[in-house]
């Protein structure tokens, strides 16, 4: 901006008093213009000190306003000035009103990717996101508005909705680690009372399916507020049917015996194996899915490389082999779920050629 006025050498009078009638007539109107513009403009103004636009603003209407009392002007000067004022007033406005939308826009937008980044995190939940879908709306509309004071209520109330629903669903996370905490000690207490009487499988040694129950089902509710993943792997032997037509069940038990040893020899000290029945067993290890699966392939190429004797046969010696389906522990999971899948996953290793392991996430062999 520059001042409309530069100042020139004119001998003028020295106050308004020493007009006569006719030339303050004269002047009246150029001046009842300027103090019309100047009311107009204000209107639409929101004076930022702090920004250059706003300083160099106020720096032309101080220096008209001075020159103006400096002593009367011609009503070419005060129509020239009324113009300077008019268009540095409408270019601040002008200004200030991108600014301001520009701030309701991204102001809106962050909330707005808040609010939706929050309502992936609680999928499922209704009521919950039918308000987080009611906030984004009344976003929507504040954003359009060209009401300041409107849109600053409108996101003062979206952000204590928020709020409270974030507290809402903290104090709900807090309620299902405490029930986590019970399920765990209720689980632990059930353990203590049926250790020696059904935690062990007789046969194996590794837990029994009443152990491996009460453990998976204490994991699916741990998996939903610990920021940890768990898999399970259930694993059975191929064709062993046609180890205990040939050798006898009594060989077919030392084979089982061989197998669980493997299988904990080759997984780390604190997964979880246990008997889900017959020459089926599962294993839960706090891992992601394809670590597990890594995991499986090693075990299982252990398992062919495993000459067992027969007991009474000179030279007699048998081999194994087995399969394995893998599933990662999902948010939502229970006991079923989680071994339906990883059934699922098995049953599709058998059918692809047995002897291999298969994720529930992929169809191909792992």
């Amino acid at each position: 901006m520059s001042l409309f006025r530069k100042k020139q050498p004119v001998l003028r009078p020295s106050s308004w008093e020493e007009l006569d009638e006719a030339v303050l007539r004269e002047r009246i109107t150029p001046l009842v213009a300027y103090v019309a513009a100047a009311l107009e403009a204000s209107q639409g103004l929101v004076i930022s000190p702090g920004s250059e636009n706003s300083k160099v603003f106020i720096k032309v209407a101080n220096e008209l306003t001075a020159h103006l009392l400096d002593g009367p002007s011609s009503a070419r000067d005060i129509d020239g000035a009324r113009k300077e004022f008019s268009d540095a007033a409408q270019e601040l406005g002008a200004w200030q009103r991108e600014e301001i939308a520009a701030f309701q826009q991204e102001t809106a937008e962050a909330l707005r990717e808040l609010i939706g980044s929050a309502r992936t995190a609680l999928d499922g939940q209704d009521e919950t996101l039918d308000d987080f879908d009611r906030m984004n709306k009344n976003l929507e509309h504040a954003a359009s508005s060209d009401d300041i004071t409107q849109f600053r209520e409108i996101v003062r109330n979206e952000i204590k909705r928020a709020v409270s629903i974030v507290e809402s669903q903290r104090k709900r996370h807090d309620e299902l680690k405490e029930e986590l905490t019970d399920t765990m000690e209720m689980m632990e207490k059930k353990l203590d009372a049926v250790r020696g009487a059904g935690s062990k499988d007789y046969l194996t040694e590794c837990a029994s399916r009443a152990a491996l129950d009460f453990y998976l089902a204490a994991i699916c509710k741990k998996a939903q507020v610990e920021q940890r993943l768990y898999s399970i792997a259930m694993i059975d032997l191929d064709d062993f049917k046609g180890i205990n037509d040939l050798w006898g069940h009594q060989e077919g038990d030392n084979a089982l015996g061989h197998f669980v040893k493997i299988v904990k020899r080759s997984l780390p000290s604190r997964a979880f194996v246990g008997r889900y029945g017959g020459d089926e067993f599962v294993v839960v290890a706090s891992m992601p899915e394809e670590d597990l699966t890594k995991k499986m392939s090693k075990l299982l190429q252990n398992v062919r490389a495993t000459k067992i004797k027969v007991e009474g046969v000179d030279g007699a010696t048998l081999s194994l082999s087995a399969s394995a389906g893998v599933t990662e522990i999902r948010e939502h999971d229970s006991l079923d779920s989680v071994l339906r899948r990883a059934d699922e996953a098995l049953f599709t290793a058998k059918q692809l050629g047995k002897g291999r392991v298969c994720r529930a996430s992929e169809t191909r062999a792992a």
